[in-house]
């Protein structure tokens, strides 16, 4: 992923954080960032070197009654977003997710024109894969 991808994609998921944490004040959801696991590669002195390893999904958590939801957060700067921009291994653990009664969809913001955000039920993807 490019440099001004990620920036993008992480002014995206703050405003999903501060969201979130409105309706975490509200007791209505406890919906969080998944952290992206990193393996360590070396440790020399006070330095800490390691790489990214493959995540889930962006964020998971509970709704008002005990659901459960998980969800992936895609942008694109284009008018469409590409299935293929959801990784297999994603859309296994949604539908695994899904398979035991949780919510889970992708949730896309398409900045091209007026910006609009898309929920993509997982079913749906797994249906035009």
């Amino acid at each position: 992923m490019g440099r001004r991808s990620q920036a993008v994609g992480q002014t995206y998921e703050s405003m999903l954080d501060g969201y979130h944490d409105t309706l975490r004040q509200r007791g209505v959801a406890d919906v969080r960032k998944v952290p992206t696991p990193v393996a360590i590669r070396s440790r020399t002195g006070g330095v800490v070197s390691g790489v990214e390893r493959s995540s889930t999904v962006d964020y998971s958590g509970t709704l008002i009654g005990g659901v459960a939801v998980y969800f992936d957060a895609k942008t694109t700067q284009g008018s469409r977003w590409r299935i293929d921009q959801l990784k297999a291994h994603q859309l296994a653990f949604l539908l695994d997710q899904h398979s035991l009664g949780a919510i889970v969809f992708v949730l896309v913001e398409r900045r091209r024109g007026a910006r609009r955000q898309h929920v993509i039920p997982v079913n749906y993807i797994h249906r035009a894969v």
